[in-house]
């Protein structure tokens, strides 16, 4: 568990991404800490971008088994040639229909400083979290 002592109220506590409290935002980036004061931020903004590299990996392999049932095709092993279209076909459809996604926030600050945290599909719901707990306490204080 891990420990701060602080003047200040706690709004909002993740391990993984960092601390809110009602004068500073402090961000864990590894072991690294970064420390922002809220006064000082400019603008906060969210993204979410899809990967595409399981979905490439996976329409390659299902092309791939197309082309060795296409060139090695034997009429007498009909069982093992179905199944290997079976499983192309499978392979080829959830290439198209997988969807994966990584998440970033990104903070600037009036002197043009930028953070970043970035998250993936895992961490989806914590990042969300962090990041509207920011917009909420940002608001409040009307910093735009």
């Amino acid at each position: 568990m891990t420990r701060f002592v602080t003047d200040q109220h706690l709004l909002f506590f993740n391990k993984k991404f960092g601390i809110i409290t009602e004068k500073q935002l402090i961000l864990s980036n590894g072991k690294k800490l970064n420390k922002i004061k809220i006064e000082s931020i400019d603008k906060v903004s969210f993204r979410k971008h899809r990967v595409f590299y399981l979905n490439s990996l996976l329409f390659i392999l299902s092309a791939g088994i197309f082309t060795l049932i296409y060139f090695f095709y034997e009429s007498e092993k009909m069982e093992l040639y179905l199944s290997f279209t079976v499983i192309a076909i499978l392979i080829l459809v959830y290439s198209i229909m997988h969807k994966f996604y990584s998440y970033k926030i990104i903070i600037r600050e009036k002197d043009r400083s930028i953070f970043e945290i970035r998250a993936y599909q895992l961490n989806r719901k914590r990042i969300k979290k962090f990041y509207s707990s920011i917009v909420k306490h940002i608001s409040k204080n009307e910093i735009k």
